[in-house]
């Protein structure tokens, strides 16, 4: 048995090396340190790494772990995978995705340092530019490994842990675990020197200059630098490479190559006609079920639904995809709070048979028929509700809808039918309509919001909705600027991995009450607060054995 994490992260990363073709072509690496071409097959390698072995590739990990924490899903069923700990807030230290994504990113890590190790900056555009992509890539691992198993940035940053900062070869160097200042000290540094080496203009599914300023953006939002973060997001702006897709395009933007979307920074490319084999077990398979391929278990949660349903034509909304039973029936759906047998307050899905009588619906509700209220919202939404013991209910009338258990099937395909192929899915890692947001952020933490409000309107018209202003914003429910933001972060970026996090950054809390199996008993959490423990997960125990120095998490 190996010593430490390092040593396996070295044969893992040869033993997954499989044939692929241009561009993520992975290259053993005692071959590619003999290779004369050393550099471009490193960094070939490095890529594939990224998402080999497809169903359990490092993005899909990366994908669970900062996407099943927050609110926009529904799990409608308990499972015996172990990303239901990752969904539940209940941590283990022994799950196998957990250590699987430790191992798969200290992969890539320890590639990039052999890659800078290796190549001798200043010997030529394109090596320079190599080792940039290398930079860039090592940042990027540290950045969600800190997402992952540290605190966010503002939060005790000088002596919160984050994770080892192994940046050499030596599989005797066995560093502990750095603070989290460290970490974003050394992710700056990295895409810093990335930005300056990387002169060469490549698709977007290789790392890129302005790919590097854009995470800048986004660390410089985190660690509450927002000048910075303006700084940076204006170099990707000026550059001029990317603009929003228009909002017909948005409805389809998951079917693009990430070189056919404008919108896409940096991208992880899936390669047709190699992948498909893998399809069934991928994080889109997990949305929904296309053509037989998925398990289609987690689903759009109602509070997401609720959010992006509030403007009627939201482009967004595209990607929440309804299942319907054959027939015409209508079904009202409504959300109850059910007593569960351990007397816990639960809430439920709740069903009733509707018909049309007249220019409203009638609905059967315990054995009586009910008329639903009709009212059209002030963003022009048709809303149907009933009173009972002096609560409103709000009644989604729909044609009746599949259900698993109880549970409506709302699948999600912004993760699948990329060229309108089943579950095929190339990850867009960041993408400009992120950059936007991030420095209306900024700006508005600088108290300029109406500059703010403008970009966040320029999203906002190219996903056919109209404009905030102050009346739209307090019909909202908000009168703080910033939670209309972190709400259209919520509806621009689901499924994109960053809706926990944006939260627990600022210093929010969490609000998971609405149905799913997160819920299931009085152990259950229906509300994650931002300074709770548990916000990250446990160190995996197999690499606390493996090296001694690594200090457990508090949870």
């Amino acid at each position: 048995m190996k010593r430490i994490l390092y040593a396996i992260a070295i044969l893992c990363s040869i033993a997954s090396c499989d044939v692929e073709r241009l561009p993520y072509d992975a290259v053993d690496s005692s071959q590619a340190i003999n290779d004369p071409d050393y550099a471009n097959n490193a960094l070939i390698g490095i890529y594939g790494n990224l998402k080999s072995k497809l169903s359990d590739s490092w993005i899909n990990e990366a994908h669970r772990l900062m996407e099943y924490n927050g609110d926009n899903v529904s799990l409608s069923g308990t499972t015996g995978d172990d990303l239901f700990y990752i969904y539940n807030y209940h941590h283990i230290d022994n799950g196998a995705r957990i250590n699987n994504f430790w191992i798969k990113s200290y992969q890539v890590i320890y590639g990039t340092n052999s890659a800078i190790e290796n190549i001798k900056e200043g010997q030529s555009a394109k090596t320079d530019n190599f080792l940039g992509e290398a930079y860039y890539l090592r940042a990027l691992m540290y950045l969600y490994l800190t997402n992952v198993f540290g605190k966010p940035y503002n939060q005790a940053l000088e002596t919160n842990l984050s994770v080892p900062l192994k940046l050499d070869t030596d599989i005797n160097n066995q560093p502990p675990r750095a603070t989290v200042k460290q970490v974003f000290e050394q992710i700056e540094k990295d895409l810093i020197k990335a930005a300056k080496l990387m002169t060469i203009q490549k698709p977007v599914f290789y790392a890129n200059r302005e790919a590097a300023y854009a995470l800048l953006s986004r660390i410089y939002l985190y660690m509450e630098q927002n000048e910075k973060c303006i700084e940076y997001a204006d170099k990707v702006i000026d550059s001029e490479r990317f603009h929003l897709l228009s909002a017909n395009e948005y409805r389809k933007m998951n079917t693009l190559l990430p070189e056919a979307n404008p919108e896409a920074i940096f991208s992880i490319k899936y390669l047709s006609g190699i992948e498909e084999g893998s399809l069934n077990d991928v994080v889109g398979g997990f949305y929904c079920t296309i053509d037989g391929l998925g398990w289609g278990e987690m689903y759009a949660s109602r509070t997401y639904i609720d959010a992006v349903s509030y403007f009627p034509n939201d482009a967004r909304k595209a990607f929440i995809v309804p299942q319907y039973e054959d027939g015409d029936q209508m079904e009202g759906v409504w959300v109850s709070m059910i007593m569960a047998e351990d007397g816990t307050l639960i809430p439920s899905y709740q069903y009733g048979a509707c018909r049309l009588d007249g220019s409203t619906y009638v609905m059967t509700k315990d054995n009586s028929e009910v008329v639903l209220d009709k009212t059209i919202t002030p963003t022009g939404v048709v809303q149907y509700s009933f009173q009972d013991a002096g609560q409103t209910y709000v009644v989604y009338v729909d044609k009746k809808m599949k259900k698993r258990g109880n549970y409506p099937l709302y699948f999600i395909t912004k993760c699948s039918l990329q060229e309108e192929k089943n579950h095929a899915w190339s990850p867009c890692i960041i993408r400009y309509s992120e950059v936007l947001l991030n420095k209306a952020e900024a700006l508005c933490k600088l108290d300029r919001n109406s500059e703010a409000i403008t970009i966040l309107n320029s999203i906002r018209a190219n996903r056919d909705c109209p404009d905030y202003n102050n009346d739209v914003i307090s019909g909202r429910g908000y009168t703080d600027l910033l939670d209309i933001l972190l709400e259209e972060r919520r509806i621009e970026l689901a499924y994109e991995g960053h809706r926990a996090l944006d939260l627990f950054r600022n210093k929010r809390n969490l609000n998971r009450n609405y149905p799913g199996s997160h819920l299931v008993n009085k152990d259950s959490y229906k509300e994650i607060k931002w300074s709770d423990k548990n916000i990250i997960e446990l160190i995996p125990l197999n690499q606390i054995n493996a090296q001694g120095n690594l200090v457990q998490n508090e949870i």
